[in-house]
Formats: C-alpha cells, sequence, structure tokens
C-alpha cells in the first residue's frame, strides 16, 4: 500500500512538471540586430502560434519591437492587429500581453514590447507569436530589434555569437606612392555561399576624402546576401618611408673676418620633406668643429633631421673659413722733394704708409715691386708701385708718384763774344756799339740788317765801373732777333777829371791868400 502511494505522487508530479514551461536560457546576444532565433521557435497545440523554447537574454530597461512583413504573415496579416503577444519578463515573471499594429502604407505589422519595471530582468520568454503554418514561407522578413517601430532597420536573420559578420584587414601603403580609392575597392570582393560574386558597397570612408597623410583611415566596405549583411573593415595605414632631404645650394665659404655663429650658419643649410614642413631650426648638430676654429680651413659639421614618422637624415657638410679680403694700404699717392734734400731709400718712403688686414698683414710681404724713381735727383715725375699681402695671399697694390723739383732758381750765364771791355775814359757812345755788333755777327756768318738799341743802361753809368746791359734788336731778312750786349767797364776815372773834385780845390788858394795878407799887414 505504502509503495502503491508513492506511485501515484510520482505520477501526479511528472503531470504537473509537464505542463509547466521551461525557463532554460540563452544567455548570448546575437551579433547581428535580429534577436529572435527562429531555432527556439516551436510550434504551440494553437494553429499559426509559436513559444520560445528557452528565454533569452535582452537589455534591461530596453524598449523591443518584432516587425513582419504583410508577405511573411500571408493570411494572417488581415487579422493580425486582433491579436496579442504573450510575454514573460524574467526572472520576476511578470507578464505583459502588447497588441499587434498595423503599418498599412509600409505593408508591415509590429509589436512594441515595453521594458520591465522590476530591476533585473534581463530574461524574455515568448508566447502567442503568430506565423504562418499552412504553407511554406516564401521569405523570412521577421525581426525583434531594440527601439521603436521608428526605429526599424530593415529585415535580418538571427546572427548567433557563432557568426562572423564584420572581418578585419590591413592595409599599408606608401606616402609617396598613394593608391586611389578606386584602386584599393579593386581589392575588396565578396561571394555568396555559391560562390557568386555579391555587390560590394562602401558605406564609411575617411580615406577618400582626407589628405592622404601619414597616419590610419578606415574603409568600411558592405555585402549582402539573403538578408545578411556583413562587412568588411579595411584600416589603412599610410606611412611616410622618406627621410628628409639635407643640402646646400653651394660649399658653405665664411670669411674668417666676419665668421658667424652655428645658428646662422645652420640658416644656409636646405632642408624638406616629402610630408613635415621642416626647415633648418629642425636640425640638431651631432659635430661640430667650426665652432671653436680660429684660423683659415676647412672644418666640419655634422647635422640631422627626422621626420614625424621618424624617418632620419644625417647629412656632414665641409665649412671652408676663407679670407678674400686685400688688405689696405693707407698713405699719399703723391711724394715731393727738392733736388737739394736727400734721396729716399724705399725704407724711406714705405715709412710713410699703413697696412692693415681684416685678418693679419704678411710684415714679410711688404715691398717695392716697381721703381722708376731710382732715387734720382734730376727734376720730374717718377712712379712707384708697393705692394701687401695678407696671410691668404690676397694683395693690394698702390701706385705712388714722385715729384723731385727743381729749387735752385736761374744762374745768369754771359755770352764772353758779346762783352765790351772799356775804361771810364774811354765812353762808346750808341753808333760804336751798333758798329760793334755789326762786326761780331758778321764775324759769326751773320748778316743783320736794322740794328737798334732798344734800352741802353751803359748810357747812364759809362764812367763808372761796373757791368751794364744794352739791350738791341736786328733783322734778318724777314726775322727779328733780339740780344743783349755786356758793357765792362773796368778802373776808375782819373780824380782831376772830376768837376765836384775841382770844387773843393778853390777854398785852398784863398786861405794861402788870407795867410800872406795878415803877415804883411803885421810888418808895417
Amino acid at each position: 500500500m505504502k509503495k502503491l502511494c508513492i506511485f501515484l505522487i510520482m505520477i501526479c508530479l511528472t503531470c504537473i512538471l509537464s505542463n509547466e514551461r521551461s525557463y532554460a536560457t540563452v544567455e548570448q546576444f546575437p551579433i547581428g540586430k535580429n534577436y529572435l532565433d527562429l531555432n527556439q521557435m516551436i510550434e504551440t497545440n494553437r494553429p499559426n502560434q509559436f513559444k520560445s523554447k528557452e528565454s533569452f537574454i535582452i537589455k534591461e530597461n530596453t524598449t523591443y519591437t518584432i516587425v513582419m512583413s504583410k508577405a511573411f504573415l500571408r493570411d494572417l496579416y488581415d487579422t493580425i492587429d486582433t491579436k496579442a503577444l504573450n510575454l514573460t519578463h524574467l526572472p520576476s515573471g511578470i507578464v505583459s500581453e502588447p497588441e499587434y499594429y498595423k503599418d498599412e502604407v509600409n505593408q508591415r505589422a509590429y509589436v512594441t514590447i515595453a521594458p520591465s519595471v522590476i530591476p533585473g530582468d534581463n530574461l524574455l520568454y515568448i508566447e502567442d507569436l503568430f506565423m504562418p503554418t499552412s504553407h511554406l514561407l516564401p521569405n523570412y522578413e521577421i525581426i525583434l530589434y531594440e527601439g521603436t517601430y521608428n526605429d526599424f532597420p530593415g529585415y535580418e536573420p538571427y546572427l548567433s555569437q557563432d557568426d562572423q559578420t564584420t572581418y578585419y584587414g590591413n592595409m599599408n601603403i606608401n606616402y609617396d606612392n598613394l593608391p586611389s580609392s578606386e584602386t584599393i575597392k579593386t581589392y575588396i570582393t565578396a561571394t555568396n555561399p555559391l560562390g557568386q560574386s555579391v555587390l560590394v558597397n562602401v558605406i564609411n570612408d575617411t580615406y577618400t576624402p582626407s589628405q592622404k597623410l601619414p597616419g590610419t583611415y578606415t574603409m568600411e566596405f558592405e555585402a549582402v546576401y539573403n538578408l545578411i549583411s556583413k562587412r568588411y573593415l579595411l584600416s589603412i595605414s599610410v606611412k611616410d618611408l622618406t627621410p628628409p632631404n639635407i643640402y646646400v645650394n653651394q660649399p658653405l665659404q665664411i670669411q674668417l673676418s666676419n665668421k658667424v655663429d652655428i645658428n646662422t650658419l645652420l640658416s644656409y643649410i636646405i632642408v624638406n620633406d616629402n610630408v613635415d614642413n621642416l626647415t633648418y631650426q629642425n636640425l640638431n648638430v651631432i659635430h661640430d668643429a667650426y665652432t671653436q676654429a680660429t684660423t683659415t680651413g676647412t672644418y666640419q659639421i655634422t647635422v640631422e633631421a627626422i621626420d614625424t614618422s621618424a624617418n632620419k637624415k644625417t647629412e656632414t657638410f665641409d665649412v671652408q673659413l676663407i679670407d678674400t679680403t686685400n688688405p689696405i694700404i693707407k698713405g699719399p699717392s703723391q711724394l715731393y722733394l727738392y733736388i737739394g734734400d736727400p734721396v729716399m731709400t724705399a725704407e724711406n718712403i714705405l715709412s710713410y704708409y699703413q697696412f692693415t688686414d681684416d685678418v693679419k698683414v704678411n710684415p714679410t710681404s711688404i715691398s717695392v715691386i716697381y721703381d722708376n724713381y731710382m732715387q734720382t735727383q734730376n727734376p720730374g715725375v717718377y712712379q712707384l708701385t708697393i705692394e701687401v699681402a695678407d696671410l691668404s695671399s690676397n694683395k693690394t697694390t698702390k701706385d705712388i708718384y714722385i715729384h723731385v723739383i727743381d729749387n735752385r732758381g736761374p744762374e745768369f750765364n754771359v755770352n764772353p763774344t758779346y762783352i765790351i771791355t772799356v775804361s771810364p775814359t774811354e765812353i762808346k757812345s750808341d753808333s760804336d756799339i751798333i758798329i760793334w755788333l755789326e762786326q761780331t755777327l758778321e764775324s759769326e756768318g751773320i748778316n743783320p740788317s736794322n740794328i737798334s738799341i732798344d734800352y741802353n743802361e751803359y748810357a747812364l753809368k759809362s764812367d763808372q765801373k761796373g757791368q751794364y746791359y744794352v739791350y738791341m734788336s736786328y733783322q734778318i731778312e724777314q726775322d727779328t732777333y733780339q740780344t743783349r750786349v755786356l758793357m765792362d767797364v773796368v778802373g776808375n776815372k782819373p780824380f782831376y777829371t772830376n768837376p765836384l773834385y775841382l770844387l773843393t780845390l778853390i777854398p785852398v788858394p784863398l786861405f794861402i791868400g788870407y795867410i800872406i795878407y795878415r803877415k804883411q799887414k803885421q810888418k808895417i
């Protein structure tokens, strides 16, 4: 009896349990938009009504909507708006029965599932989902998605976590050899399970409108087959593989006397890059023998440029410190001296000048390289050329003119044939002098005519010792000549011939007569 009771109890429990709903759960989200897994829907004992095998996971506090096309519902579409959907929110167990609605314009029916008000309800169990069973379905246009009816995304089958809807790829391209967007599109193709080509569309593209500078861009492709959309996300990495370029337009030559600092020197170097806007200010100096240099010569600097893609370029340049400036000679261009002055030696001449240079004069180079003066004392102007060089053999010359001046004055020299020597008592008249000159010229083979006296110093002092000139003119044929004759009066005229002397004798007899008279008077 006891065994019979236990058996009856077991039978009752089995019946009870067989009539209870199964709340086993599917706890993974679909990877597409559709949450309705038709594989989990089973037909009930009521015509055209289905329920979930198990509850399935949804998001808390989220509205969901089921949309079915008229073509999918077929005969059920006409009366669908008179029916309701039976739902259970788990784990709270709250049941709701939202109604179906029609969208006659778009030939669709839909039912909105409001979220549970109980925190933690993230499972949903469906009953009374109306789907036709009396004939083969022409399509499977049914979807359960997040959002309201206004958010309808279009139909797509349920895709489980095992399905792959997004594919990824990477493409590295050189900035200096950029392919076009159309070329990149040809690399991506899609086929259906039968191996037939499927149209591929670009739905997102950051590469095409960009400047295509180095960086990462995305092109997203989409292919649709059997209402299933799959995407290919291509990551395009544009890489700059070219290092910067460093060069100078000409050899770096710097005047030693005007030596610039290293920063100014770098400004003479040209830097460019295929991507970045680099200048000399982006250069790093990694070797510098120039800065400490103090003499002419060739020194090296090494510079480095790095672009934003870490491409590096290093160049070494020769910097020539040069001296191309000629020395300067300061001093007069003309020197003057008189015949009576001491002659000037090369040392005397060079002492008049200063020799300077922007770097340094070579003292052994100072010299006279041309000398037309040769220490002469003959009057004239004579040229000398002096030269100086610096330590870099830059030379400067200067022409000097030495003026040798005759400052002795005139000296009189009389032709001895034109001198008449006379005494004070032997006075020559003008005609005597004319006859004398005529005879003298004829003795020289000259036949003068029209001899005349222009001026006669002798006529005024003919009785006095001295030398006096008689200036005369004469003609030879049609030409007139002038000359002078020196009258050389030698000796003095006898004193008794001088009238003044006779006057001095008058008082003498008078004095003698006076004395005789006085003596005779005394005798009487």
